[in-house]
């Protein structure tokens, strides 16, 4: 069993930590060849669709952004949902990393087309509010609020379906959009 975990532990910093880590060091150290056309089409999906960076911003940009912020966050949730075994307390951590990196998203609005902007600010404030449910229900505290646990899995059920029916319907605007 440790050796288990020893070894998913390791998988999860090389491919979790490592790579988006060597990610990000090769756009640093090539971010002057960004707008070239053939470094474009080897290494542009990697940071295409993100803003450019005015004069003096930090790091030219936020090309940086899916390969830094969003794996750090991914990391601090899965170390919060592996480490910590109190519920309460689980669910409190994760309700934090998800509103922080939510309050960094909207700052920040690393995307160039606002339709992402939004969908990933709605991704996150969905998860934040399953989150929230999760608070409700550990150690009981939810009893005291008139919550069953069936009630909240229909609650979190009907947030995640709100979530998808609207990143639908959002998708098929911006594709209507995109052919009338």
């Amino acid at each position: 069993m440790v050796r288990l975990l020893v070894q998913g532990l390791l998988v999860l910093l090389v491919v979790g930590v490592g790579l988006p880590i060597m990610g990000a060091l090769f756009l640093s150290w090539n971010r002057h060849k960004m707008e070239r056309v053939r470094f474009k089409h080897a290494a542009g999906f990697l940071y295409e669709g993100y803003r450019r960076g005015m004069p003096r911003t930090c790091c030219g940009g936020f090309w940086y952004w899916e390969l830094l912020v969003v794996t750090l966050r991914k990391v601090l949730l899965l170390i919060v949902a592996v480490t910590v075994s109190q519920p309460f307390l689980q669910s409190a951590l994760i309700l934090l990393v998800l509103t922080l990196s939510l309050l960094l998203q909207v700052r920040a609005q690393p995307y160039t087309s606002r339709l992402m902007n939004g969908l990933d600010m709605a991704g996150m404030a969905s998860l934040a509010l399953l989150a929230l449910l999760g608070l409700s229900q550990a150690d009981g505290f939810g009893r005291t609020m008139g919550l069953s646990g069936e009630a909240a899995g229909v609650l979190s059920g009907l947030v995640t379906a709100s979530f998808l029916a609207f990143f639908a319907a959002v998708v098929a605007a911006a594709i209507w959009r995109s052919i009338a």
